[in-house]
């Protein structure tokens, strides 16, 4: 029962900072303007295919044990 609460409470957490960002999202954007929401974006791209890149090369040395 306890943990149950716990998870609880942590998704609630979760959902508010969910709806704070999503409520802030544009003011931010319009802040920020057309030239900071590209560089944000290429940054974020950059950071997901380094992710990307990251877990491919997990995969393949765990499929091909010899690589390493």
């Amino acid at each position: 029962l306890l943990h149950a609460g716990i998870i609880i409470g942590c998704i609630l957490i979760i959902c508010l900072m969910l709806w704070v960002s999503l409520r802030l999202a544009s003011p931010i954007g319009a802040r920020l303007g057309r030239t900071g929401l590209n560089i944000l974006n290429r940054l974020f791209g950059l950071l997901l295919a380094a992710i990307a890149a990251q877990i491919l090369a997990s995969g393949l040395l765990g499929l091909f044990p010899g690589l390493r």
